[in-house]
């Protein structure tokens, strides 16, 4: 009689387990962990009508079979519910739909970053795309190896998205000779305070040979706040990670209740959720005087990139500096957005001329070009290869003497 529970339970576990170990072929795992709960329900069902046929069963015996019968029902009901729902979600072509309801009901967009008590947040280690330090790549050693050029990419969003990882490749195209190793240190929503405390806590520690900073606009939502403050504590706080909602389990793992309930929500609209900015920045001042605000914040921001260069420069390494290219059509920034980007960038060259290093004028190569901006600030796959094939020309011309830091013409 054991049996049948046995097989339901497995598929039970099956499922849940090929979804974290295999996510790209989840559907698969549901089907296997079904087949097992439905023989193990035909094989439970039978022998429990075998069992009441066969002998008199009267009092408590009999009410425990009938409850093990009422259980059995309603796993063929679950049974049915998820086959229906899976067959669904196949032949609908709503599978992409689910993952991104599925991800945005559980705040797995939040739940990419953890609490740091220094940086704010860091991405968190526990995804697969993200090494045991807190950024994107895989694990680095701090120690370098014999005839190793290491680099380090620091930034916020623009960084992350992936520029470092295509500077690899096309250096190592460029230098088939050589061991070059880029280290992504870009962070979504980093200040230029975040890259200055992260250099001193992590990056040099790496002992890059380069150091490749392209950050700008994050400082902007400084000015969002008022009380200003020159560590931006007015402005931002550690990441107060939202908790899961309390039918996550259901809602993760059950195809049928994960169909109803998004189906509900676009019946009855989607509840608001956190973002990111909520949850890593003090409540906003709607009578903060905007334009006072944003003169303090460049200067500040002045001030960090010249100390994480000065400091950068100490420690030996050649310092590569890029501006921030931004949209001019796209104004979801708000109206001194622009402003704000021109003095950034401003500084960032004046910056460059004053330590006599090289840099790289993206914001001049892509201005105009909206056709290569996905929103504000980020850029298509196209425009990235781009920005990864700039810095690698710079490397390039200044690899044989690093002390020979010109700006490029």
């Amino acid at each position: 009689m054991i049996q049948g529970l046995v097989l339901a339970l497995i598929g039970l576990v099956i499922s849940p387990i090929w979804h974290q170990y295999q996510p790209t072929t989840a559907y698969l795992g549901y089907l296997v962990g079904l087949g097992f709960v439905g023989t193990g329900v035909f094989v439970q069902f039978t022998d429990l009508l075998l069992t009441i046929r066969r002998q008199r069963i009267t009092g408590g015996t009999k009410r425990s079979i009938q409850a093990c019968l009422s259980i059995l029902v309603l796993f063929t009901f679950y049974l049915f519910m998820e086959l229906s729902a899976i067959i669904w979600i196949q032949f609908s072509g709503s599978r992409d739909g689910l993952r991104e309801f599925r991800s945005a009901y559980l705040n797995e967009k939040m739940h990419q970053f953890i609490p740091h008590p220094f940086l704010s947040y860091v991405s968190n280690p526990e995804l697969g795309r993200v090494n045991k330090y807190g950024f994107n790549g895989r694990d680095w050693s701090m120690d370098r190896k014999p005839g190793e050029i290491k680099i380090a990419c620091i930034g916020g969003s623009t960084t992350a998205d992936g520029y470092p990882e295509k500077l690899e490749k096309q250096l190592a195209r460029k230098f088939p000779d050589k061991r070059i190793t880029v280290m992504n240190f870009g962070t979504s929503g980093w200040t230029s305070a975040h890259c200055l405390v992260n250099y001193v806590l992590n990056v040099r520690h790496f002992d890059p040979n380069y150091v490749v900073f392209h950050q700008g606009a994050n400082d902007y939502k400084a000015t969002w706040r008022s009380g200003y403050r020159t560590d931006y504590s007015h402005a931002f706080r550690s990441l107060d990670n939202p908790s899961l909602p309390v039918d996550w389990p259901l809602v993760r793992y059950m195809n049928s209740y994960a169909v109803l309930k998004w189906k509900y929500f676009e019946w009855k609209g989607w509840p608001a959720g956190p973002e990111l900015n909520q949850l890593m920045m003090q409540d906003a001042d709607p009578k903060r005087h905007v334009q006072k605000e944003l003169l303090r914040i460049t200067d500040i921001y002045s001030d960090n990139i010249h100390a994480l260069i000065r400091l950068a420069l100490d420690d030996g390494a050649a310092v590569i500096m890029m501006t921030q290219p931004y949209s001019r059509g796209n104004l979801n920034w708000g109206e001194s957005f622009i402003p704000y980007m021109e003095r950034i960038n401003a500084a960032i060259l004046t910056c460059s001329v004053k330590f006599q290093i090289p840099w790289v004028d993206l914001d001049s190569s892509l201005k105009g070009k909206e056709e290569n901006f996905k929103d504000p600030l980020h850029l298509v796959d196209k425009a990235v290869a781009l920005k990864a094939g700039k810095v690698a020309t710079v490397i390039k011309r200044i690899m044989p003497n690093d002390q020979n830091k010109k700006g490029e013409p």
